[in-house]
């Protein structure tokens, strides 16, 4: 019997139906600025890479930022971050120019308010408005944070794995 991958990598389509959503009450949405924004959205990201015990480990900052703004489908307006009134960053998204969904973090705090429904259905509507079809994601089976039927809900559904194992005879 084949091994099941650790993660489920998983694809939705978008297209104009996909419309820029209203922010949850008490947030908004802003654009990610590398300069202003960088430490904050990191210390959103490193609690939910702390809880997924997924043998994944966020690099140090610096590590982490370069990285970042190095890779080739590393894309600034495609990164979004919802803030609270006061300006606190509760939740962050990453994506990449091509439709991949790299990050989604919400801050302890923060959750069970809308905001990462929130911040993947902006995405959504960024990724139509810019011609891309499909987004797709990867997700650490059983993800303590709810990730799985969230992405279940809005539309996800597994792909086939990418190099599967050999089939035993």
């Amino acid at each position: 019997m084949a091994e099941q991958l650790p993660y489920r990598h998983m694809a939705r389509p978008v297209d104009d139906a996909d419309a820029f959503p209203e922010p949850p009450p008490g947030i908004v949405l802003a654009p990610f600025d590398p300069a202003r924004d960088a430490a904050e959205l990191y210390a959103v990201l490193a609690p939910t890479y702390d809880e997924v015990d997924d043998g994944m480990v966020l690099a140090p900052f610096e590590q982490w930022l370069s990285a970042l703004l190095a890779d080739e489908d590393y894309c600034r307006e495609a990164i979004f971050l919802a803030r609270s009134n006061e300006g606190e960053v509760a939740g962050i998204v990453i994506n990449w120019r091509n439709g991949f969904v790299y990050d989604l973090a919400v801050a302890p705090g923060w959750r069970k308010r809308g905001i990462a429904e929130f911040l993947l259905r902006h995405s959504f509507a960024h990724f139509a408005a810019a011609g891309v079809e499909r987004v797709e994601l990867k997700v650490t089976r059983g993800n303590p944070t709810g990730a799985e039927r969230l992405y279940e809900r809005l539309g996800f559904i597994d792909l086939p794995p990418e190099n599967p194992p050999a089939i035993e005879t």
